[in-house]
């Protein structure tokens, strides 16, 4: 009887320690559908950091607009911000990160933040100048509008 009692409370125990794991939140599986879903609509510019720098922004607005399968950045600058620069690409959302590709080339932009109407990414970006080559660490600030 006293090992009947004893099985019971190791098995008492242990439904309360699987119960009760860490893992409750969903084992940290990422719903990149969910993801998707939160990114729909347009995102304007709010702050932006090169390399650990803060940098100012220009009176210009740059926004960018997440429909199902296209983003679109849209860039206005010159006089009066009266010029506009387009560019639109397919991406995907995938391991919890956007997957943008362009003419060729795949950027992935790992998301660090995306509640409460603000999204933050960040994203590498290199810049080859003669022989040097220069690798720039942004990171975005973005409001939705």
């Amino acid at each position: 009887m006293k090992k009947i009692k004893l099985f019971g409370l190791f098995v008492l125990a242990l439904l309360l320690y699987t119960s009760c794991s860490s893992d409750d939140d969903g084992g940290g599986v990422v719903d990149d559908n969910v993801i998707a879903n939160e990114l729909l609509g347009t995102w304007l510019l709010v702050g932006e950091n090169i390399n650990g720098e803060d940098q100012s922004l220009d009176d210009c607005s740059i926004s960018i607009d997440f429909s199902s399968n296209i983003i679109t950045l849209t860039e206005y600058f010159g006089m009066e911000c009266l010029s506009v620069d387009i560019d639109a690409s397919s991406y995907n959302v995938v391991d919890g990160a956007i997957v943008v590709e362009d003419e060729g080339e795949v950027l992935r932009i790992e998301i660090l933040t995306l509640e409460n109407d603000v999204l933050q990414i960040k994203y590498e970006d290199a810049d080859i100048e003669g022989d040097d080559e220069f690798t720039y660490i942004i990171i975005e600030t973005y409001e939705k509008e």
